[in-house]
């Protein structure tokens, strides 16, 4: 039997033994035939042994059930006999010639786990043999390495992967030094390390998994929406909406096929956003993708000419009506960048599990300087927001109480400021921030068929998804955007997940705003569109702790928006160029402290080499690659620009940044390691919160695998 085996892949079927995976993902049966060929089968069906296929899909989960293969011959990967009955075991091979062809085979020898299926041989030399393995539950590759020629494994190591799409081994990459000094960091005092903690991000700080939504159901239909019949929902939604919120709470859900929303009869009716108002509300679709759920803005929500001014087609928010500041004290004591602990002059309000936010809004050139040094605020465009008076440094930083001592209160998540006596910083609490809300599983379709930056209004603004206001513990997750100017925002909001999102159709203005919030997490997103978005996910307006984990937006440049947004992660994606970072100069810089580029695989976007003067464009300057390549360039970032439009940025990491060459002015940047070659960990985000944890909680996996399976699946574009 030449087949791979994956025991927790294991389905029930009739005669002709289990479903199993095979290297690429697909789950199938393979048999073998006297010509040493395997016949594969589609997931959800089997072979009886007779030579028949017999169905076995009422056998499957449903989310297992996938049409992309049908059933057809192959050839077998590893020519060797391996019996059913040895499920999750490795053929060791043993390999006594350098030229590395293996002779012989030993009895099989279970390495690792079950849930892991060989993927080949590959001959070390003479006597060895490394069997590389791809876990599709860790995704990650391994390999057994055979030192001895009566098969034994010796010894076994994790292999780096590309991608979950990507199976091909690369060997473990070096760890990073700017790692092993913040592993330092946190168990030696006296270690230094310039990378901010960033595992203080998403859903429940990055601790928990999103829930799956199990609250009281309410059906869209049973409030008068009909999909598919070309009549406005729109109210009926809001109904729906309404009846959730007046339970306390419940899931508002929708069924296949296309809701309409923003019709001419809603606009005469001088309908705006859907909107939600209350806690613990949850807008459920059936899937992203084709026979899911879409709800389709008909008309744009801006046809004016008033820049950038967005509404989104649905609201979370608490009633603008109801005050959310209730009180306000004094810091006065000191806290270092990291810490938890603060000191308030007078606390007789603030309690365990209130929201506040750290405070202050100052035009002190000192503080002004503390937050740009090495640089200087001379440096800066004359009528910049750091000039103005009663304007200058402004710091919205939100938290949760997790211990009050006296006038010393503790938070969940550490202070990625500095606070001096002297600074006049405050502690607002908050009130009324909605928790628990969510929306999945749904595809949002505008009107936006053709867009170039900035011509109107209506291209940049007109379509726009979903906005979270004060929000905190919410989520979106599996969601696709098709034709709309704008996709998400979280303004003001603190641990919301983002993940599992999908851009399509006409590439836009933004995917994803981000602003004065702590700890937006935004994973596993793709920008598909034509041409790509403007900009990638973007963090302005004092925004803190912002995570971009393992996306793909290789047709739209990193994005940093201004306004004084800082720690930011870029981990583990594949983007475009550094260099058209938006945002008014007068709002630079664009990035104060922890910017970070982890892994980052470059793509220098053909708009750049259209444009190569840094008189016009600043942040790069375009040269021929001296390292041989022929026809290669190199593209050269300068984070702090003399002629800045925009691009300033201070003191950024660069870490582990390949693909398309690249360098560095090094004098304006932070940390500079390994430019051209990936570093270990993989992933900066998991690592750190495995650190802080103690591992890394399963569902960072779990959704991976599960995102692989459903990018997949086609999306609706119309």
């Amino acid at each position: 039997m030449n087949t791979y085996l994956n025991a927790s892949a294991v389905l029930p079927a009739k005669g002709g033994g289990p479903l199993v995976d095979v290297m690429d993902g697909r789950r199938s049966l393979c048999r073998s035939t006297p010509e040493n060929i395997c016949t594969l089968y589609s997931i959800d069906h089997a072979w009886n042994g007779a030579n028949d296929l017999v169905d076995v899909s009422p056998q499957l989960d449903s989310d297992d059930v996938t049409d992309y293969y049908s059933h057809r011959d192959e050839n077998c990967i590893v020519e060797q006999q391996c019996p059913l009955e040895w499920q999750g075991r490795f053929e060791v091979y043993t390999n006594t010639l350098a030229g590395g062809d293996a002779i012989s085979t030993s009895e099989p020898t279970t390495v690792g786990n079950v849930d892991q299926c060989a993927l080949g041989c590959l001959s070390s030399g003479a006597g060895r043999c490394a069997a590389f393995n791809f876990n599709r539950d860790s995704l990650r590759c391994q390999y057994f390495v055979n030192a001895a020629s009566n098969g034994a494994v010796s010894s076994s190591q994790d292999l780096y992967i590309l991608s979950v799409d990507d199976t091909t081994c690369l060997d473990t990459p070096p760890m990073s030094q700017a790692w092993l000094n913040f592993k330092e960091s946190r168990t030696n005092t006296s270690a230094q390390s310039e990378l901010p903690d960033y595992s203080y991000t998403g859903y429940k700080r990055g601790e928990e998994a999103v829930p799956i939504a199990t609250g009281d159901a309410f059906l869209v239909e049973d409030f008068g929406a009909i999909a598919d019949d070309s009549i406005s929902d729109h109210q009926a939604i809001q109904d729906t909406i309404l009846a959730a919120e007046a339970n306390g709470g419940g899931r508002v859900v929708f069924g296949s096929g296309t809701y309409l929303i923003r019709d001419p009869i809603d606009m005469a009716a001088n309908r705006s956003s859907l909107v939600v108002h209350h806690s613990n509300i949850v807008l459920q679709g059936v899937g992203s993708r084709q026979g899911g759920t879409v709800i389709h803005i008909v008309e744009p929500y801006l046809n004016t000419t008033h820049k950038w001014g967005t509404k989104h087609a649905v609201v979370f928010e608490p009633d603008p009506e109801v005050k959310t500041i209730v009180a306000t004290v004094a810091v006065v004591g000191e806290a270092e960048r990291g810490s938890f602990w603060i000191t308030v002059e007078v606390n007789h309000e603030i309690v365990v599990g209130d929201v506040v936010d750290l405070y202050i809004k100052s035009d002190a050139m000192d503080i002004k300087s503390r937050f740009l040094a090495p640089h200087t605020i001379f440096e800066l465009v004359p009528n910049n927001v750091l000039n103005r008076k009663n304007w200058g440094i402004q710091i919205h930083e939100l938290h949760e109480i997790a211990e009050v001592d006296g006038s010393r209160i503790r938070m969940l998540e550490p202070l990625h400021v500095q606070v001096l006596p002297t600074d006049g910083y405050v502690l607002r609490r908050h009130v009324g921030f909605l928790r628990n809300v969510g929306v999945e599983d749904i595809s949002f379709l505008g009107g936006l068929l053709q867009y170039k930056h900035h011509r109107n209004n209506l291209e940049d603004c007109g379509w726009a998804g979903v906005m979270y206001s004060k929000v905190v513990d919410g989520y979106m997750r599996r969601l696709s955007f098709v034709n709309v100017s704008k996709m998400t925002k979280c303004r003001q909001c603190k641990s919301v997940s983002l993940y599992q999102i999908t851009a399509a159709g006409t590439g836009a203005h933004t995917p994803m705003e981000n602003s004065k919030s702590y700890g937006v997490f935004i994973g596993l997103f793709e920008d598909i569109t034509q041409g790509g978005y403007r900009h990638s996910p973007s963090t302005s307006n004092h925004i803190v702790s912002t995570v971009i984990w393992r996306s793909d937006f290789e047709d739209a440049p990193f994005d940093a928006h201004g306004s004084q947004p800082y720690v930011t992660l870029f981990d583990r994606v594949h983007g475009g160029n550094l260099a058209q970072s938006g945002g008014s100069r007068h709002n630079n810089p664009n990035m104060l402290y922890g910017l970070t580029f982890w892994n980052y695989k470059h793509k220098a976007l053909t708009i750049i080499r259209r444009n190569p003067d840094p008189l016009i464009n600043p942040l790069f300057r375009l040269r021929q690659f001296q390292s041989g390549i022929v026809g290669k360039d190199e593209y050269h970032y300068d984070f702090w620009p003399r002629r800045p439009d925009y691009g300033q940025h201070v003191f950024p990491n660069v870490i582990g940044f390949h693909g398309d060459p690249a360098s560095f002015e090094r004098k304006q940047a932070g940390i500079i390691e390994s430019n051209g070659a990936q570093v270990g960990p993989e992933s900066l985000f998991e690592a750190q919160l495995a650190l802080r944890l103690g591992g890394l909680p399963s569902f960072y996996n779990e959704i991976r695998v599960q995102w692989n399976n459903l990018r997949r699946r086609p999306v609706v574009t119309h």
